[in-house]
């Protein structure tokens, strides 16, 4: 019996209107271990979630290339 094996890696990037902050830090964490159990309950478990800002770990980029 012949099977097929696939694994597909989701980046998933979203943000909030205008990049305003109003996600406090308080709730952040909550936030991202609401997000692992949806993934979980798919079937499909994340291998990373968190927030980061390019500035703040001081990662070299080009504004060309970023969006809104």
């Amino acid at each position: 019996m012949s099977q097929s094996l696939v694994m597909n890696l989701i980046h998933l990037v979203y943000s909030t209107k205008n990049r305003e902050p109003w996600l406090v830090a308080e709730h952040r964490d909550e936030l991202f271990k609401y997000q692992a159990g949806i993934f979980k309950k798919w079937e499909s478990p994340a291998l990373l979630i968190g927030g980061m800002l390019l500035r703040k770990h001081d990662i070299d980029f080009d504004e060309r290339y970023l969006w809104d």
